[in-house]
C-alpha cells in the first residue's frame, strides 16, 4: 500500500516478483524546514523507491556553485539515510549570472542486486 503522501501528488508504485518500487515526482516544498517529510514517508513505505523532481536544493555535491540552506539539510539527510543523489552532468537551471541543477533523483535501493543507472 502506498504511503499517505502530503506533497508529492505523483506516485506510482512498481511490483515484481522480486521487490516493490515507488516512483515518485517531488514538488517543490515551500516550507524549508518540512520538505524532507515526503522523502521520509516514501523511504519507511518501501526501501525501493526513486523520488526525481525539482528539489530547490544547490549543493556541491550535485555540481551547483553554491550551498542553499535547504541543499546543505538535503545533503545530510540523504548521507543520513544511505541515499544516492542522481544528477546530470550539466545544470538544469540557468539564471542571469549562475547555473545550477535543481532537478535531480533521490533513489533508495536496498537490494542485493546490482543497480546500473544511466544518466
Amino acid at each position: 500500500m502506498a504511503p499517505r503522501i502530503g506533497q508529492v501528488p505523483t506516485t506510482i508504485t512498481a511490483q515484481t516478483q522480486a521487490a516493490t518500487t515507488h516512483i515518485a515526482k517531488q514538488q517543490n516544498q515551500s516550507d524549508k524546514n518540512l520538505f524532507t517529510v515526503d522523502i521520509e514517508a516514501l523511504i519507511q513505505a518501501n526501501s525501493n523507491c526513486v523520488i526525481f523532481g525539482d528539489f530547490n536544493a544547490t549543493h556541491s555535491a550535485w555540481n551547483c556553485s553554491k550551498n542553499s540552506p535547504r541543499g546543505i539539510r538535503l545533503k545530510y539527510f540523504t548521507d543520513d539515510n544511505n541515499l544516492e543523489i542522481a544528477f546530470p552532468n550539466s545544470p538544469t537551471r540557468y539564471g542571469y549570472n549562475s547555473s545550477n541543477t535543481l532537478d535531480f533523483a533521490i533513489i533508495s535501493v536496498t537490494s542485493t542486486t546490482p543497480t546500473i543507472l544511466y544518466p
